[in-house]
């Protein structure tokens, strides 16, 4: 299993692996967690990927429970992690921004914008200096994008990203190369469609913005970098037909040929993640089986985003699940020797119709199941928004996600420690 080639189109839909996890589930979490026979010493050991009560975080509380589907967006820097989210601070809608490191001590907050009319969701990318969040903002009376850079504790400049009519929003971040690309969706009287444009890393828009062929209403979008350019996955909301969609982008955020539509049954769900290195990678979504059940879906991808095997579900059986993200593994990451290829998959899973848990599953590069477990986070709700999975540079997770509660929306992120 350790350093498997990825997997090709006749491994199309194989979960015999993740059934007999299924079966040999019990309901502890932390401990709960199937390794195979053949997997490497060093994951068979319980504690190797953990989350420990110091490593649960509050990052905020917001009263407004009407925007029920949050994001707290993550970028991974060299040893800490940067968080953005929304949330009311006296009344008015804020961007927050919490530093958190890899491995121990407590998370810094700061509040990146000056009180103005906030609206959707931030996003965030580490730069060389720090981090450049993005945020959709009523201050001229249009729905525009704008960033700015956070050093420590210190503000840059506001820059205005979007000059089109029609509202903007759904804003999303990556680094590629020495620029940012940054994407957004605008809205039109038709739906819905897709931007993207380079920026500098301290937020100067280059070049001009690129519409990208998406005809149909899109969901949020995700970014991932890659040899040369970005991804940008979206799913298309349609009614007949939505899918999820792969566009790759250059360094100055223009896409190069047709997108690729990656889920195959035309069942999206809305919820969308990728996550790429030079070489290989992986998209994840939900899918909406019949209008009622919800699958994790993993689709696997070359370096450039060309899809290979078919999709496949991840949970089976009668769990359900959605809010999926994923994050390419670094060695550093629980893998001994010859072993260190793979993905990390987070999603709010429901094993069945009285309880909602975070759940972890470790893929090889061959899409084979190498262990999963139930994090243990308490408390976990069954509405919010997309949980957000990523990587530090010294090989450590960080989740975030929202939990909905009858007074209030919960942002919250726990640091998953693989040592």
């Amino acid at each position: 299993m350790c350093g498997a080639t990825p997997a090709s189109e006749d491994d199309a839909g194989r979960p015999d692996a993740f059934r007999a996890m299924r079966d040999a589930y019990s309901d502890d979490a932390n401990d709960d967690a199937f390794v195979p026979e053949d997997a490497p010493p060093s994951l068979r050991d319980p504690d190797r990927c953990r989350v420990e009560a110091t490593d649960v975080f509050l990052l905020g509380t917001d009263p407004d429970i009407a925007a029920s589907s949050r994001v707290v967006d993550v970028s991974g820097a060299v040893s800490e992690f940067a968080a953005v989210w929304r949330e009311q601070i006296e009344g008015i809608p804020q961007v927050r921004l919490a530093r958190i490191p890899s491995t121990s001590g407590d998370a810094t907050r700061i509040t990146v914008t000056a009180g103005t009319s906030l609206h959707d969701e931030p996003a965030v990318a580490a730069v060389a200096s720090g981090y450049l969040v993005g945020w959709i903002d009523n201050v001229e009376a249009d729905y525009e994008i704008y960033v700015r850079t956070v050093v420590g504790d210190t503000l840059g400049s506001v820059t205005r990203v979007t000059m089109r009519a029609g509202r903007d929003d759904s804003p999303a971040l990556v680094g590629a190369g020495d620029t940012v690309v940054m994407s957004w969706g605008e809205n039109r009287d038709a739906g819905r469609v897709p931007f993207t444009r380079a920026l500098s890393s301290s937020g100067m828009p280059m070049g001009v913005a690129h519409e990208i062929d998406a005809p149909e209403r899109i969901g949020r979008p995700s970014l991932a970098p890659r040899e040369g350019g970005a991804v940008l996955l979206y799913a298309e909301r349609s009614m007949s037909a939505p899918a999820v969609s792969l566009q790759r982008l250059d360094l100055v955020g223009a896409p190069g040929g047709a997108p690729e539509v990656l889920s195959s049954e035309h069942n999206a769900g809305g919820d969308v993640d990728v996550g790429l290195t030079p070489r290989d990678g992986a998209a994840v979504f939900t899918a909406l089986i019949s209008g009622v059940r919800r699958d994790v879906r993993v689709r696997l991808l070359d370096g450039t985003g060309t899809p290979g095997m078919s999709e496949f579900a991840l949970n089976e059986g009668a769990e359900q699940g959605d809010s999926a993200s994923v994050a390419r593994l670094r060695e550093a990451v629980g893998w001994s020797a010859g072993c260190r290829d793979g993905y990390a998959v987070a999603y709010r899973s429901y094993p069945d119709a009285s309880r909602t848990v975070l759940r972890l599953v470790l893929l090889d590069a061959g899409a084979d199941v190498v262990r999963a477990v139930d994090l243990a986070v308490p408390d976990v709700s069954n509405r919010g928004g997309r949980t957000t999975l990523r990587i530090s540079g010294d090989g450590q997770l960080l989740v975030a996600w929202s939990d909905v509660r009858p007074d209030r929306v919960d942002m919250r992120a726990a640091r998953i420690r693989c040592d």
